[in-house]
């Protein structure tokens, strides 16, 4: 393995409770860095209660758990992962997440030749499971269609400029949800611009949306209060209306 030092690329993998998907996702990731020099993957769990270390550390990957002490997040998971790494760009993955073979190589084209940029998302296909069992999907979930597009925020899988993320602190690491959007609007305020391309990322494994058991892992996650955090963190970034326009159906509510 490369270490991170000479890093071009860092792959950091963020996972709790993961154990149905992670093979998937360690594999593809594998592949998808394979023919790119100077590659580093880190996987950050989030103090799983299931197999999924166990079965991360069957590779070849550097292992991180958090403390049971802290606060696991998802943003907490990329932030640990993001500052223990040293690639010129990080590509930031989901547990649950399965990476298409050739993501890692179309993003870096598209970042290293363009300067400005300070990440790049693909189109990422959702498949859905109820119980264990797949109910079904949506292709395409982002909307990216066949042109690439500047967006405000990406989804948990991206990959972005370590340069960018530096310059406005990298993932804000106590936020429960909406962390994203949170950076999206620093990284914008700051002058980086965000793109999605016409490219596939990858196939997100998740739970089926709008589902009352979905619903009770939000509430449950504390993932409804990331949105008031990132509101009232807002109001001393100067970012409150940019966020509370997105959030304006929690605000009635």
């Amino acid at each position: 393995m490369t270490t991170a030092r000479e890093a071009t690329l860092s792959a950091v993998i963020i996972a709790r409770n993961e154990s149905a998907h992670i093979v998937r996702c360690i594999e593809s990731v594998m592949a998808a860095v394979a023919s790119i020099d100077g590659c580093e993957i880190v996987l950050v769990d989030s103090c799983s209660d299931d197999r999924t270390v166990e079965i991360a550390r069957r590779y070849p990957i550097r292992v991180i758990e958090l403390a049971r002490n802290q606060r696991c997040c998802a943003a907490m998971g990329r932030h640990v992962g993001i500052a223990l790494t040293r690639g010129e760009y990080v590509l930031c993955v989901d547990g649950d997440t399965e990476i298409h073979p050739d993501w890692a190589t179309a993003a870096l084209a598209v970042l290293s030749a363009r300067p400005n940029l300070g990440g790049a998302a693909g189109r990422e296909d959702q498949i859905y499971y109820r119980n264990g069992e797949r109910v079904g999907g949506k292709p395409d979930y982002f909307e990216t269609g066949d042109a690439e597009c500047v967006v405000d925020q990406f989804g948990g899988n991206a990959m972005y400029r370590r340069r960018a993320l530096e310059s406005v602190g990298s993932f804000n690491p106590y936020v429960r949800s909406f962390e994203e959007a949170e950076l999206g609007a620093r990284l914008r305020r700051a002058g980086w611009q965000l793109v999605r391309i016409p490219a596939s990322m990858g196939n997100h494994h998740t739970q089926q949306p709008d589902s009352l058991r979905e619903y009770r892992r939000r509430l449950s996650g504390h993932l409804f209060t990331g949105q008031g955090q990132v509101l009232r963190i807002a109001l001393r970034q100067g970012l409150f209306w940019e966020h509370a326009r997105k959030l304006n159906r929690v605000l009635l509510f």
